[in-house]
């Protein structure tokens, strides 16, 4: 059975120029880049031509860039390090989503915890974009961060990340003398499928990682703007000039920029109109309206990434139908793979107003480089063929719940 892998939000298979770069690195630059000999000072090169090389895909400077072992630990120091030297006699506060990702709400809820920050939890509109009038009322005097994702992973809803930069420009400009909010934008799932520039989008601290775009997992960044105020939240070492301590993981970062160049650049990308592995996503919604009745589309319809569906289906269990799914060689998920061993219905959705049986019954596909068209249909149709087989059986549920066999 051939796998047809439809959940490249959770991680994408690598490029192979990904995993060339990264032998290189392992073979030709295996030397400590904080060493002062031959082999110290060739990894050293390298490493500082991928920092180079990122810098100019993203439009910032070499100097902005940190890195790290991907988007998780990006984030957390991220948001650590917004609040580092401020005082502590009273606690300073943050504005984040309640959509955003566990690496975010998590390190949020434990600072919270600790009396270091107070926190607002914006909810969703039904489209799965934050409610701008909800967060720009939670914005205080004391607010030193808002963090908030470019593009959810769950929905792919896209957020208004513009008109938050505005929000807080303003702000700043009507309370001269205060400290002034930072704007954190988790960028982890957008690289490589929307203009990822944090001049343009306005961000004071950008995370990115490298397993979402063919890269190895192991490897992200941090781009912290020159000025922000932001200050590193641990101690250990040198590397990365005091931000991140610790011996970089260098073939890792080879295989991540050499990655980013091709996510980003993508000289592959089909001409308008003709459809690519990352931009298949509205055609698998269209065949999956017009083959199966009773379906929910979960973020919308509004600006969506062009990859990522979520869908409920009526009476079926996501669950159920991720398994059975598995079972017939399609690879799906019920929503971010850092909350998928829970058994909790989605934070996401929920946050967007949705009903609990819509909530238990989503599932997302997500399309990727290596994702072909007819690889699609095909998925389309067996979709198609488990969501009347898990209705029928449901309509000859016995008393006990148990689902009878069929003949």
């Amino acid at each position: 059975m051939t796998l047809i892998y439809l959940d490249h939000n959770a991680t994408s298979p690598p490029r192979p120029q990904a995993l060339e770069a990264m032998g290189e690195a392992q073979s030709e630059c295996f030397g400590n880049p904080s060493s002062q000999h031959a082999a110290g000072r060739k990894a050293r090169a390298l490493l500082e031509d991928c920092r180079d090389r990122l810098a100019r895909l993203l439009e910032v400077r070499a100097t902005e860039v940190v890195f790290t072992s991907g988007g998780t630990e990006a984030n957390r120091l991220a948001i650590e390090g917004a609040f580092e030297g401020l005082p502590v006699v009273q606690p300073a506060h943050s504005v984040v989503s309640a959509m955003e990702h566990p690496s975010v709400l998590d390190v949020h809820a434990h600072l919270e915890d600790r009396g270091r920050v107070t926190v607002s939890r914006v909810l969703a509109t039904t489209d799965g974009r934050v409610d701008l009038s909800a967060l720009a009322a939670a914005l205080q005097l004391n607010t030193r961060l808002v963090s908030l994702q470019h593009a959810n992973s769950e929905t792919g809803a896209v957020q208004p990340i513009g008109e938050v930069s505005v929000l807080l420009g303003s702000r700043s400009r009507a309370n001269r003398g205060l400290t002034p909010a930072l704007l954190h934008v988790d960028c982890v799932q957008s690289l490589g499928k929307r203009a990822v520039r944090p001049m343009q989008l306005g961000a004071d601290l950008l995370t990115i990682s490298s397993h979402k775009i063919g890269g190895p997992k192991g490897a992200g960044a941090l781009i912290v703007r020159a000025g922000s105020g932001w200050l590193p939240p641990t101690r250990g070492g040198p590397q990365e000039r005091k931000m991140r301590p610790g011996t970089e993981n260098l073939p890792a970062i080879a295989g991540f920029v050499r990655a980013a160049e091709l996510a980003i650049k993508d000289p592959e990308r089909s001409p308008p109109g003709h459809e690519c592995g990352g931009e298949l996503g509205a055609v698998l919604r269209s065949l999956l309206g017009a083959a199966i009745d009773g379906v929910a589309w979960n973020g919308g319809p509004g600006d969506l990434l062009p990859n990522t569906v979520n869908v409920s289906f009526d009476g079926v269990a996501a669950e159920l139908l991720v398994i059975r799914l598995d079972q017939e060689g399609v690879a799906v998920s019920m929503g971010s793979a850092c909350a998928s061993g829970s058994r909790e219905p989605s934070h996401v959705l929920r946050a967007m107003g949705l009903s609990e049986a819509r909530v238990a019954g989503a599932v997302r596909f997500s399309t990727g480089w290596t994702t072909r068209r007819e690889e699609v249909e095909r998925a389309a149709k067996i979709v198609a063929l488990v969501v009347a087989d898990l209705r029928s059986r449901s309509a000859h549920v016995g008393i006990s719940g148990s689902l009878v066999p069929r003949p």
